[in-house]
């Protein structure tokens, strides 16, 4: 995209930012994916607002994106969400509570 489109997704985001629509605001910065707004993504994970916090981070990210995604991945919604979303999940087997672990088949 030209660098003048990317300036006019910014000063509509400064301006929706300005007028206090936040709603619209988180939502163009997810759909444009330009720019990640730190801020509202810390409110959302300290209120536990989990879904909109995966929302948020897959307009920016994919858990296949890199190692760093998947760590993001992994840290933020635990083991069985990475595994879900990464495509290994049918391969875990269930929990074992007698042993106390999950066995992983790569």
């Amino acid at each position: 995209m030209s660098s003048l489109y990317r300036e006019l997704v910014f000063l509509i985001l400064r301006f929706q930012n300005e007028e206090m629509f936040k709603d619209t605001v988180h939502r163009l910065e997810q759909e444009s994916g330009f720019f990640f707004n730190m801020h509202h993504f810390e409110e959302l994970v300290m209120s536990g607002e989990w879904e909109k916090v995966e929302n948020y981070l897959a307009a920016f990210t994919k858990v296949d994106d890199n190692k760093y995604s998947m760590k993001i991945y992994f840290e933020m919604f635990g083991e069985h969400q990475f595994f879900i979303k990464s495509d290994v999940g049918p391969k875990i087997a269930p929990y074992n509570k007698e042993k106390q672990s999950v066995t992983i088949s790569l």
